[in-house]
């Protein structure tokens, strides 16, 4: 006999986030628990506290259209990083301290990259080109970042 089902649920937490195509992602930070979503056409980073349910707006206020896809999470630092799709600079958020940080110039282009992994071997993100013609490498110490 298979055990009993548990009864599921879904339960909507504040704060209300209106508008469309807001959040286009995240990532777990291993380190502090926290669920951190990257924002697309939304104005700042969400951060969702899974064992409060407490849901916050971190960082600057970023305008734009589908900046940023998805992040990934850095084993060798805790940090995240996110994949430059229409959005010109680099976003990085410190979950130990919950900065947001957009630098460099990675070009104008729509949907340049669209995934991207992490690599032991040199503590590295490659982004995978959609749109842009090369992979972007991504140095997760340094923030410093080249084409390849």
């Amino acid at each position: 006999m298979s055990a009993p089902v548990k009864p599921a649920y879904t339960q909507v937490i504040e704060p209300r986030l209106p508008g469309r195509d807001r959040y286009l992602g995240g990532e777990l930070c291993v380190k502090t628990g926290d669920l951190y979503c990257v924002p697309g056409s939304a104005q700042r980073v969400l951060k969702i506290n899974p064992e409060t349910d407490e849901v916050s707006l971190i960082g600057p206020e970023l305008p734009g259209k589908f900046k940023w896809l998805r992040a990934v999470y850095c084993p060798n630092n805790g940090r995240l990083f996110s994949i430059p799709s229409c959005a010109s600079q680099m976003l990085m958020i410190d979950p130990t301290t919950d900065e947001v940080r957009v630098y460099g110039d990675v070009g104008s282009e729509k949907w340049k990259w669209h995934g991207a992994m992490y690599s032991d071997i040199d503590e590295c993100i490659y982004c995978i080109p959609c749109n842009a013609k090369q992979v972007l490498k991504i140095d997760t110490n340094t923030g410093d970042y080249e084409f390849i």
